[in-house]
């Protein structure tokens, strides 16, 4: 009886193997989208704290630490 398992578990593990490549063609471009939308969000946030600690030696440099 095991011998009859085999072609049939074969030809299973195909179809499940056929499906997860198409679901995985269909999520690369929604997974690109995402992540696209991520990077224009974070990039002025990611500015802002770019320019604060840049700025951070301009303020030590004319002694105004108390100010901020």
């Amino acid at each position: 009886m095991a011998s009859y398992a085999v072609p049939w578990m074969l030809i299973i593990i195909g179809v499940y193997l056929l499906l997860c490549v198409c679901v995985f063609r269909l999520a690369i471009p929604a997974y690109k989208d995402s992540y696209r939308v991520y990077s224009v969000t974070m990039t002025p946030i990611l500015s802002f704290f770019s320019e604060t600690i840049s700025g951070g030696s301009i303020v030590r440099a004319f002694e105004k630490e108390e100010e901020f």
